[in-house]
Order: structure tokens, then C-alpha cells, then sequence
């Protein structure tokens, strides 16, 4: 009712889409899409939306994260609202942006650097395609 998708497995046709020999879900393929994107600034950590979190979806053998993951969580919840808005993903994205804010972060700031990493990656497919 709300559109809360994050844990809905991601499939193609019927099949589960495998990443490292584990089924995905939506919230995993969110940090999948904002890896791709550059980093941005999240008070004093540049944030990439997998290198805060030890996952083996995201990484090939363990790692030391760093930075605090829930700057990867806040981000990727900013990130889920802008590209899939529903009522559940605003209301997620405004909960973790007030938590950056009570951390000392300021959330607009990060919406914005978001924006242009999106931006700019999406400009990248555009020269790549040639359009």
C-alpha cells in the first residue's frame, strides 16, 4: 500500500537475479546503482553506497569499512526516494536525512551532491551514446 519494494527479490521474467552467487533484493540493487555514481561528501566521509558495509553481495572478501555505514544507508534511502518515489520511500528518506541532521550533517547538502551525481552520470550515458 505504501511501496515498500526493498526487500522484493529482483527478478528478470520469473528468475531471480544472481549477484556473487546470492539473490538480490531491491534495497541491495539501490546500492548496486549508487556505487556506480561518484562519491559525495557526507560530512567528513566520501560516501560511495557500498564501502561503509562488509556484504558479500557488494564485495569480493571482507572489508573494513571506511566509513559509519549508515552514511551508505542514508544515502541510499535518498537515493531510493528520488528514483522510485512512493509515500514509504519519502517518508524513509526524510527519517534518515533527520538523523544526518542530529549527526551534524546537513541533509540539502547531501540531496544535492546526490542530484549531481545523478546528473552527471546520466550526462555520461548521453556522451557515451552519443546523443
Amino acid at each position: 500500500m505504501l511501496g515498500c519494494i526493498s526487500l522484493i527479490l529482483v527478478k528478470i521474467g520469473d528468475q531471480p537475479v544472481r549477484v556473487r552467487d546470492r539473490w538480490i533484493h531491491y534495497h541491495d540493487l539501490y546500492h548496486l546503482e549508487v556505487s556506480l555514481l561518484e562519491r559525495i561528501l557526507m560530512g567528513r566521509d566520501w560516501v560511495s553506497g557500498i564501502h561503509g558495509i562488509n556484504a558479500g553481495v557488494f564485495h569480493e572478501s571482507t572489508i573494513i569499512g571506511e566509513y559509519d555505514s549508515f552514511l551508505d544507508e542514508a544515502r541510499i534511502a535518498i537515493h531510493e526516494a528520488l528514483t522510485r518515489p512512493t509515500p514509504f520511500s519519502q517518508l524513509k528518506a526524510l527519517c534518515w536525512m533527520t538523523l544526518l541532521l542530529l549527526q551534524g550533517i546537513n541533509p540539502l547538502a547531501v540531496l544535492l551532491r546526490h542530484l549531481r551525481s545523478m546528473k552527471k552520470k546520466q550526462q555520461e550515458l548521453w556522451d557515451w551514446l552519443d546523443i
